[in-house]
């Protein structure tokens, strides 16, 4: 079953040879069973994974234990996932929390379910984050000796970006008959001094696509929304041969620089976007020895 049990059954027969041959035979499937069990839980008490930039994220607390209500507390989280290309390794571990029962979101139960729980030993990030209006023109992470412990060698190293970005377009049918269109804003993200320190550029992101008609002569205001995304990207040797430069002279610092633009898609309305904000969390992961 689900809880990993070997379940025997009692079976009644009168021949003792035949009791004795039905013994063996279950033993080696029972220690056949448990080896693949124990196999199978071993191999998922772990995962490669990534850690996440903070963001906001919920937990239920318990309100009435009687009438078994819960509410919603709102915070801020740094957390793991699992991922096969990730370079760091997560334990997984089955934990106990609350979780709704209704729509109504008050009545809820203590459920069972796994968590994704970071590595601690030997590892150190860096957060470093920026929202401004587009294009940035430039937003640096600059890291420092005072970021890692003294003495470290850094083996490896992992960049993980949280971005959403918003759009605000004013568009104009100037022609004499109904105008349809459908209107994206292409994100342009660009690491413009470091991009040697990573394994592949900063992908670039899209806002949702939507599609309007305006009648003739008319205008309207509109949002285009980039949903805040996760993106990975390994560091290279150069990053960590000069980060570990930096923590063996014990002075000095490392400077990573990024900028976001944005270029527009109208078809044919006049107009476009009049503002443009990008959000975006960098989430430096190191692993190291002493």
């Amino acid at each position: 079953g689900e809880s990993g049990e070997i379940v025997v059954e009692r079976v009644e027969v009168k021949e003792v040879v035949r009791i004795v041959a039905r013994m063996k035979t279950a033993v080696f499937a029972a220690l056949a069973l448990a080896a693949c069990l124990a196999a199978s839980v071993q191999a998922q008490s772990t995962c490669a994974c990534r850690f996440l930039p903070p963001r906001d994220c919920s937990y239920l607390t318990l309100v009435d234990a009687e009438l078994s209500t819960c509410s919603r507390v709102n915070t801020q989280c740094t957390a793991c996932q699992c991922d096969p290309t990730g370079s760091f390794t997560c334990n997984l571990v089955d934990t106990d929390r609350y979780s709704f029962t209704d729509d109504s979101e008050t009545t809820c139960a203590l459920t069972t379910s796994t968590a994704v729980v970071c590595p601690s030993t030997d590892v150190t990030t860096f957060t470093c984050s920026n929202d401004q209006q587009l294009p940035w023109g430039g937003f640096s992470c600059v890291l420092t000796p005072a970021d890692f412990p003294t003495g470290a060698t850094v083996n490896l190293g992992e960049l993980t970006i949280l971005q959403s970005s918003t759009a605000t377009l004013s568009l104009e049918n100037a022609q004499e008959e109904p105008v349809t269109g459908t209107i994206t804003v292409s994100v342009e993200n660009d690491i413009t001094s470091g991009a040697a320190y990573f394994s592949e550029a900063w992908p670039n992101e899209q806002t949702e696509p939507f599609t309007t008609t305006l009648q003739p002569a008319s205008s309207s205001t509109f949002t285009a929304t980039q949903v805040a995304s996760d993106v990975n990207i390994d560091a290279s040797n150069t990053f960590l041969t000069d980060i570990n430069a930096m923590i063996a002279a014990g002075t000095g610092s490392v400077t990573v620089t990024f900028n976001v633009a944005f270029l527009q898609t109208i078809g044919s309305f006049e107009g476009g976007v009049t503002q443009a904000f990008s959000a975006a969390t960098f989430l430096f992961a190191f692993q190291y020895t002493n």
